[in-house]
């Protein structure tokens, strides 16, 4: 029982530190990760009794929304249009419920773009191109779907979403965008590599034939 009890504790846990990320419309920046093994080792405490030490040793990257997130991104994108919407005024309980929600979500941008830096730090390649080719396009919704676009045969269609899917990570990483609590220097100096980089990529998009989708 004890032993059970710990691996859905760690289980849990884990899936809530890893569930899917979102911008603040409500866009998904990365999706969860669901458990597929987890290691428990026995260890004796004091009083003679067995504890049971449970993490997750393997995990896959869904490329789906769970119930619950699909209800968190849509409540999302209801209150940023009601943001825009309204102005701000005597908010009262609801505003503190808000606020509450808010600073949650953007914890959770937070530990994403953390999470960036981490591997973009680790990066030793010329402008960081392992990072981009690899990491971020796997770890970033919308950046994939950039890229896409500048990999295959690009037309009118592919340009015009192009810049919509270009606004929206602007929206999401810009400097100026930057949640307050993850605004130090590195996260802004990855994320001004990041824009440097989307616009790179934007040349290849508008003018296929002067660059190699390759060497970005």
């Amino acid at each position: 029982v004890a032993k059970r009890k710990a691996r859905s504790n760690a289980k849990k846990k884990f899936e809530e530190d890893n569930s899917a990320s979102f911008d603040s419309y409500g866009r998904v920046i990365r999706y969860g990760s669901t458990v597929d093994d987890i290691q428990c080792d026995e260890k004796e405490s004091k009083d003679g009794s067995i504890k049971y030490i449970c993490k997750v040793t393997d995990y896959t990257r869904r490329k789906y929304l769970t119930a619950e997130e699909s209800i968190t991104s849509k409540q999302m994108m209801a209150d940023k249009q009601e943001e825009l919407d309204s102005s701000f005024g005597n908010e009262g309980n609801t505003g503190a419920l808000k606020k509450n929600k808010f600073k949650k979500e953007q914890k959770a941008r937070c530990k994403v773009f953390e999470d960036w830096l981490v591997e973009y730090k680790k990066d030793d390649s010329s402008n960081h191109k392992n990072f981009f080719k690899g990491y971020l396009k796997e770890n970033y919704e919308d950046f994939s779907a950039y890229r896409k676009i500048m990999e295959s045969k690009v037309d009118r269609k592919g340009k015009k979403k192009a810049k919509k899917l270009k606004r929206h990570i602007s929206l999401n990483i810009h400097q100026d965008k930057l949640p307050t609590m993850c605004s130090n220097d590195e996260i802004r100096d990855m994320m001004a590599s990041v824009m440097a980089h989307m616009e790179e990529v934007e040349k290849c998009i508008e003018s296929p034939h002067t660059c190699n989708p390759g060497e970005l």
